[in-house]
């Protein structure tokens, strides 16, 4: 027994310092001298889960949870593994175990929040967010879900308050950066100051849109490599470079003020609908354009570029069956379907790709393609922020289970990307919108 306690206090260590292959090591150990050890068939989940592998994680814990289901920890990690996936009602269902054995554990109502979120159960993801604070005020988990639920309600500021709790926070879903003398920028008109991509390209190219409301004496830009010189275009009073990923570039040398995450710009300049201004903010590459121009002139009709793989596969979640995107291509011979696709994935008949666009670490030759197109389909993928913010005409065919920035008809920050809903009926709904342009 003492040498289990040795092992727990140095798993959680080692959990607590985010060391998932020792985690998994020490727990692989211990499930070769017994398949059925119960501290092993947790930790090996919770490290595959951090690895990225959570459909096995998910089979691991279910095994964990029938074996061990008086203890709470396991259904609460099993929900987390279902969460990780898109089983909300599953991990509804775990959380809810959770509350029925401890009715005062706050991080599960929190969790059980996040479950409604994906549901779409927003007033009652809101409820169980506010119980949460209600046993444990500081609760960094219910702050954050809380905010997800109000950018459903489009309660603007509070979500931004919110959800800026995220920054810095341990899943790491959005980093803290700290350049300069200041933590951050307090919008002193005075101060130089960096403006820095914190998550994926796609949430890159929406935030950014705030970046010309900012004042200030100098804003460096400093972004994802793929999208340097789009975002030097598009931003030219500000100084660019595309190192995000860059331990300590050269241009840091000179002086800076402050600095501040790309995604908690809004907290400053979108606190309201009436403030999103839904105007094009990207300009694509003159040059490339012309050569787009000219390879798109050499195909027939209406030219609509189609994306149907969004880079989720757990589910089917932002992925249209092929067969659906086969019967669409089918139904309108007299249109040149151009592969949007930044994946080399399986491909219908019938659809022309051009991998030099598509597939590349520049994201100005899928700009200036993406600008030279009649209509942009696709599921949400970085592709309908590069499209809104190049004010192209784009339908954005969403999932069921969605993130809260396909809420509603219309896309809360890009006039031109209309949101079609209802998972069974969106062919219909796209070949209906066809036919209007048609």
């Amino acid at each position: 027994m003492d040498q289990d306690k040795e092992q727990l206090d140095h798993f959680q260590s080692l959990c607590g310092a985010r060391e998932w292959g020792r985690v998994l090591s020490m727990a692989e150990s211990r499930l070769y001298d017994n398949q059925s050890d119960e501290m092993g068939l947790f930790y090996s989940s919770i490290a595959l889960r951090e690895q990225g592998h959570a459909e096995l994680a998910y089979i691991i814990q279910n095994i964990c949870t029938q074996m061990y289901p008086g203890r709470e920890e396991n259904w609460n990690n099993l929900g987390q593994t279902a969460d990780a996936i898109w089983k909300y009602g599953e991990a509804y269902a775990c959380y809810q175990k959770v509350i029925d054995m401890n009715p005062m554990e706050a991080d599960a109502y929190a969790s059980l929040a996040a479950a409604c979120v994906g549901m779409g159960l927003i007033d009652e993801a809101l409820e169980h967010a506010n119980t949460a604070l209600s046993i444990d005020p500081e609760n960094s988990l219910a702050i954050i879900n809380k905010a997800f639920a109000l950018f459903h309600m489009k309660q603007w500021k509070e979500a931004w308050q919110n959800y800026d709790h995220l920054l810095g926070h341990p899943s790491k879903r959005r980093k803290f950066i700290v350049y300069g003398k200041k933590d951050r920028w307090d919008m002193n008109p005075e101060d130089t100051v960096v403006v820095y991509t914190e998550q994926g390209i796609g949430d890159g190219i929406m935030f950014s849109s705030c970046i010309p409301d900012m004042k200030a004496k100098k804003v460096i830009i400093d972004c994802d490599k793929k999208l340097e010189g789009l975002f030097a275009r598009s931003f030219p009073d500000a100084e660019v470079h595309g190192t995000r990923k860059e331990d300590a570039p050269g241009w840091m040398s000179q002086h800076i003020d402050s600095s501040i995450a790309v995604g908690s710009l809004p907290m400053l300049y979108r606190n309201s609908e009436e403030e999103f201004p839904r105007t094009h903010f990207l300009k694509a590459d003159p040059a490339r354009k012309i050569m787009y121009r000219a390879l798109l002139d050499q195909l027939p009709g209406l030219k609509i570029g189609i994306s149907w793989y969004g880079g989720n596969r757990l589910g089917g979640i932002r992925q249209l069956e092929l067969d659906r995107v086969q019967e669409l291509i089918d139904s309108f011979p007299q249109v040149s379907w151009v592969n949007l696709n930044y994946k080399d994935t399986p491909k219908p008949d019938g659809i022309y790709t051009f991998p030099f666009a598509t597939m590349t670490d520049n994201y100005d030759d899928t700009a200036a393609l993406v600008d030279e197109l009649d209509l942009v389909i696709s599921v949400p993928q970085a592709v309908v922020h590069l499209a809104g913010g190049l004010g192209k005409d784009t339908l954005c065919l969403v999932p069921d289970v969605h993130r809260w920035i396909y809420s509603g008809d219309q896309h809360s920050w890009y006039g031109s990307v209309k949101l079609l809903h209802g998972w069974d009926t969106v062919i219909d709904q796209v070949k209906a919108e066809i036919e209007k342009r048609l």
